[in-house]
């Protein structure tokens, strides 16, 4: 399920965790639900952090804002975070949404932070790193959706994707 690969050949870099997750194809009704809006009372609430202002509460209406949401930052302090509770996220797309292939993989990738560690911050670090691969695997399945339904991606989803600057 995890690969493991180096940005550059610099022989003191720590390789990097790539997640290798083939999912099935969506059924038609999973992809429309995926690509729809949710209610107020079903929406996802994601965080918006600064280290001086703090935290904020953002509300999420799609399985699609909630992928290009994400945001790690650059962990300098100087730059805001965008992110949601993994433990929150699984059991939305579980069981909110209804995809609970997806809802697994993110579990999968994401167990390592959900219980208590001794040093805080250090989770807290570790779960930014885990942004991206977390939001891979959610572009993964939209690109599915997406693709099924005949419909094109916003310039958002393809710099989210990596596909545009």
């Amino acid at each position: 399920m995890t690969e493991f690969t180096k940005s550059s050949e610099d022989p003191k870099e720590e390789p990097k965790a790539k997640t290798a997750v083939t999912f099935s194809q969506p059924s038609k009704e999973l992809a429309t639900r995926l690509l729809g809006k949710v209610s107020f009372k079903e929406r996802l609430i994601g965080s918006i952090e600064h280290p001086g202002p703090g935290a904020a509460p953002h509300s999420i209406y799609s399985f699609a804002e909630a992928a290009v949401f994400l945001d790690g930052g650059d962990l300098t302090g100087q730059d805001h975070t965008y992110t949601i509770r993994f433990d929150m996220l699984k059991k939305w797309i579980d069981e909110t949404l209804g995809d609970k292939e997806l809802a697994q993989a993110i579990e999968e990738i994401t167990k390592e932070v959900s219980g208590n560690w001794k040093v805080p911050f250090q989770q807290y670090l570790r779960s930014l790193e885990l942004i991206e691969p977390v939001q891979g695997l959610m572009m993964q399945r939209l690109k599915q959706c997406k693709m099924m339904m005949g419909i094109e991606f916003t310039e958002g989803e393809l710099e989210a994707l990596g596909l545009i600057r």
